[in-house]
């Protein structure tokens, strides 16, 4: 039975995370790097601030002048936004590897988080990018579904109508650098993979993302607002590396029946049986 299924993930899952305590290294370098990239946007907000406060209001030049902030503006934005995109695109490949380490149970090293990031982060930086253009277009169809659904079903319990209908998307998505990582495939073939997985375990992978969403929140708040405010971003890191071991360990499970092609270990098994049959070759 599924259910049953996903709970020896999840059980095995914790059993790795107490054994391989070094695959949450990486939340800490995350939240530490964080921590900078804030104090970095405080900074530069308030130098912004206080150009702008020193621009006089309701007269033609002030106008120009508004108009000529835009630009610098927009290119601080799309700065940001290619910091934020590469620096999670590298904590994906390097951390991911760490976790298919941690599963085969092996002693975890520096090398294995390089070795991700040396294979995998250049497939998930192209498939980051692929899906937030994806979504940039249908964005006005997301906000059309998104304001039919407020106006609807969303009045009578709008946080968990959100909550349900990001689960759910998230349910496709999910495992997609997960795949990058596990198997060395492309970013659209596996964004497309993902979708495959979401959909043929659709209500295992519901109750594990409704799971990690609902108690990422509750971690926020356990220990009180201050601690929420100082480490909540830490405490999700840790939750979402948990989930993200599981979502591997389903993969794994199932990914026979998913792909059209052979996976890394086939590949690997084939390249090692070529080089045998080669030395023997050579050898007559």
């Amino acid at each position: 039975m599924w259910f049953d299924e996903i709970m020896d993930d999840c059980k095995e899952a914790l059993r790795i995370s107490d054994n391989h305590k070094g695959i949450f290294i990486p939340v800490i370098i995350n939240f530490v790097l964080t921590l900078l990239f804030i104090a970095y946007c405080v900074f530069i907000g308030i130098a912004l601030f206080r150009k702008i406060s020193n621009i006089p209001m309701y007269s033609w030049n002030s106008y120009n002048t508004w108009l000529h902030q835009i630009p610098p503006i927009l290119i601080i934005a799309l700065l940001n936004y290619i910091i934020v995109v590469l620096f999670s695109s590298i904590m994906k490949a390097g951390s991911i590897n760490l976790y298919r380490y941690a599963i085969d149970n092996k002693k975890l090293k520096a090398s294995y988080f390089m070795e991700g990031i040396k294979t995998s982060f250049l497939k998930i930086l192209g498939g980051t990018l692929f899906t937030h253009i994806i979504a940039l277009f249908a964005s006005p169809i997301i906000l059309i579904f998104f304001l039919i659904f407020s106006f609807t079903l969303g009045l009578l319990s709008p946080s968990w109508g959100m909550l349900f209908l990001s689960t759910v998307s998230t349910v496709f998505l999910f495992a997609w650098p997960i795949i990058v990582v596990e198997d060395n495939m492309g970013p659209i073939q596996s964004i497309l993979t993902s979708v495959k997985l979401g959909w043929r375990n659709f209500l295992g992978m519901f109750v594990i993302l409704l799971g990690n969403a609902l108690i990422s929140k509750y971690v926020l708040f356990i220990f009180g607002p201050l601690v929420a405010f100082i480490c909540g971003f830490l405490l999700m890191g840790i939750v979402h590396t948990y989930f993200k071991v599981v979502v591997l360990l389903i993969y794994k499970r199932k990914k026979e029946n998913l792909l059209p092609y052979k996976s890394r270990e086939h590949q690997v098994l084939d390249e090692s049986n070529h080089s045998n049959s080669s030395g023997k070759i050579i050898d007559n």
